[in-house]
């Protein structure tokens, strides 16, 4: 009975964890298609300017200097860290990896963007 028990838990993560490790390789081959480098280059700047705000905010909230709670920052925080930033790496380094093999497809820009020039 316990080891039928065992065994179910372990096939139900492990097929978790195929589900995961295939959305996981869909964000990364749908990011390298659509993204330039210098695009997840931003990317990563902007979350880290995020997260410093966000540790700015924590930090005043932990002494009660504002109206923000200590917990939904850290929760924020967390999402920076754990979630969002190490799959701009992933896709960042996978395109140094292209760009290494040969595949220059990871450096094209059409320059989407518009600035006002004055």
């Amino acid at each position: 009975m316990f080891s039928e028990k065992l065994d179910e838990l372990i096939k139900e993560n492990i097929n978790t964890y195929k589900k995961k490790a295939l959305s996981d390789q869909d964000f990364l081959y749908t990011y390298v298609g659509t993204e330039t480098i210098g695009e997840v280059i931003e990317k990563l700047l902007i979350l880290n300017i995020r997260v410093w705000i966000l540790e700015d905010l924590a930090a005043e909230a932990k002494l009660g200097n504002n109206d923000f709670s200590y917990t939904e920052l850290k929760k924020k925080l967390d999402v920076c860290f754990k979630i969002k930033r190490p799959k701009l790496v992933t896709v960042l380094n996978q395109m140094f990896k292209m760009l290494q093999e040969g595949n220059e497809e990871v450096c094209e820009d059409d320059n989407i963007k518009l600035y006002k020039h004055e």
